[in-house]
């Protein structure tokens, strides 16, 4: 397994306000959220989903703008903008979990893999449903 590089600047205080620019990538990079057809973006039902969350950033916290974005089959292209911390002393320039840009990114990440999971289920259980009535 190759070693990681580091994606964050050492002493770098992220729960700074500042712009952002992130990406945020797919395990194991699989082309989940859809595919490139005649160089354009075409979102598969995740993409959507991912699509969806990304845009609800911005609208559920105060402190945080989206700015540019762009979504690929395996990863994430964006411009954070935090504009202040929403609870400063909860803040950390150390402590990674409690970053601001931090905390945007796991509950981006959380969300989405909420809603992933949500609508397999409902996928399973009306297959289910469906071969019982056969």
């Amino acid at each position: 397994m190759r070693e990681r590089k580091p994606n964050r600047l050492k002493y770098y205080d992220y729960s700074n306000a500042g712009w952002y620019y992130v990406t945020i990538c797919t395990k194991d990079h699989k082309n989940y959220f859809g595919r490139v057809k005649s160089n354009k973006m075409i979102l598969n039902e995740l993409g959507k989903i991912a699509d969806e969350c990304w845009n609800r950033i911005g609208a559920v916290h105060k402190n945080v703008e989206l700015d540019y974005y762009v979504i690929m089959p395996n990863h994430i292209h964006g411009v954070i903008i935090i504009n202040g911390v929403e609870d400063a002393k909860f803040a950390s320039p150390t402590d990674r979990t409690k970053m601001e840009l931090s905390k945007q990114i796991q509950q981006f990440k959380r969300a989405v893999t909420m809603k992933i999971k949500s609508r397999k289920y409902k996928r399973i259980l009306i297959g289910s449903v469906r071969s019982m009535r056969e």
